[in-house]
């Protein structure tokens, strides 16, 4: 059996129908902002994704930090990393199956197949 992550020890369980509702408010309005937040992330590596692969992927004054960790992720994945490979297709929404990468150009079919599935 697997042990359940955090500290069930420290939940105080509602006392009232009303303070029940109020936590499960809070807590709907909380996952529609993260799946929003998500959506964006996906949106802008799809975005970044859909440049031309010879365009520069320099750091540009005044961009985000979600904008440099896909631009970190695209270069990795570019120059090879499997891990970073595999983590964009995570954020695509992907599975991506542990394969032997040789060359960028196969890289970039493999990313366009699967934004092809997606659509």
């Amino acid at each position: 059996m697997t042990k359940r992550k955090g500290a069930p020890q420290n939940l105080i369980p509602p006392r009232t129908s009303e303070e029940a509702k109020a936590r499960g408010k809070n807590g709907g309005i909380a996952s529609g902002i993260a799946r929003r937040e998500k959506k964006t992330l996906r949106e802008t590596l799809e975005m970044m994704l859909e440049m031309d692969a010879d365009a520069s992927l320099e750091l540009p004054p005044g961009i985000s930090n979600k904008m440099a960790v896909i631009i970190g992720q695209i270069r990795a994945a570019a120059q090879g990393n499997p891990s970073a490979f595999r983590e964009i297709g995570t954020l695509l929404g992907e599975r991506i199956e542990k394969q032997e990468v040789s060359s960028t150009e196969e890289l970039g079919r493999m990313l366009g197949d699967a934004r092809k599935r997606q659509s």
